[in-house]
């Protein structure tokens, strides 16, 4: 709109005298103004980084595949036992596994379990505690079947978690009630009502 006018002053005017800077204002949005149309195309084309292709890992085994298969798949002569089959059973698309004493844990795949892995650690870390690091990842209700020797392996190679506790330092551990054992018993239930 400056290109119409031959010259433009910009001042700042005072909210008291503003009446008459505010004419110019709504005069501009009473003029008539040309409708143009532009024709805008967007492209998406995705360049994969050459970067990127090389850094791309080959997908891992995960351990769970052949569990989840075999318990969709209702086999009976799979790789697998029929009494180790039992200890796990699928929740919404999830695989979990029952242990010894009624407590419920899912099964992570390996990524997964490495990143919990690391959070727990982070969270622990130097702290000289009693409860290692594969009970911690038990209690909230972690499984996969290295988890004891990888939470073994990532605390003896750890410094901070080797160094000798200081002692200053307080530990105090709380007893909560059990989260999983409600799912548990809700499963059992629900199994002898659908045989019945």
């Amino acid at each position: 709109m400056m290109a119409e006018f031959k010259t433009v002053s910009l001042s700042h005017t005072r909210r008291t005298a503003n009446r008459h800077a505010d004419a110019l204002a709504t005069l501009a949005t009473k003029m008539p103004k040309e409708k143009r149309e532009y024709n805008i195309t967007v492209t998406n084309c995705p360049i994969p980084s050459a970067l990127q292709s090389q850094l791309t890992e080959p997908p891992q085994q995960d351990w769970r595949s052949e569990i989840l298969a075999q318990i969709k798949t209702q086999k009976e002569k799979g790789q697998l036992a029929t009494k180790e089959l039992s200890k796990y059973f699928v929740l919404y698309e999830e695989l979990y596994r029952v242990e010894q004493d009624g407590i419920l844990t899912r099964a992570l795949s390996p990524i997964e379990a490495q990143h919990r892995l690391n959070e727990v650690h982070s969270q622990i870390c130097g702290q000289a505690t009693e409860i290692a690091l594969y009970r911690r990842l038990q209690r909230l209700g972690y499984f996969w079947p290295t988890m004891k020797k990888e939470a073994d392996d990532l605390q003896s190679h750890c410094a901070n978690c080797m160094a000798p506790p200081q002692h200053s330092e307080a530990c105090t551990v709380e007893e909560k009630e059990d989260w999983r054992r409600p799912s548990v018993k809700t499963k059992k239930e629900s199994q002898a009502l659908s045989t019945a």
